[in-house]
């Protein structure tokens, strides 16, 4: 399982819409900057979410500073 990782230049503008403390980041995307909702979420969410779904977690690395990679197998 992979997510990207959200870039920290837009905590500042969620923080002072007051999203920072929710899950759901607003980020431009494209060329002409339309705004999208992202989902942020964590190294450890993503360790949790697939605990709860049976998955044993095998590895957990950051990738390029871009991308968290969780490998993980079900017993």
């Amino acid at each position: 399982m992979t997510t990207w990782v959200l870039p920290q230049k837009y905590f500042w503008s969620n923080f002072w819409a007051g999203r920072v403390f929710t899950k759901n980041w607003l980020i431009p995307f494209g060329k002409e900057k339309h705004p999208r909702i992202y989902r942020r979420v964590t190294e450890k969410d993503l360790k949790k979410l697939l605990k709860k779904e049976g998955f044993k977690v095998e590895k957990a690395l950051k990738f390029e500073d871009r991308n968290y990679v969780v490998l993980g197998q079900k017993p």
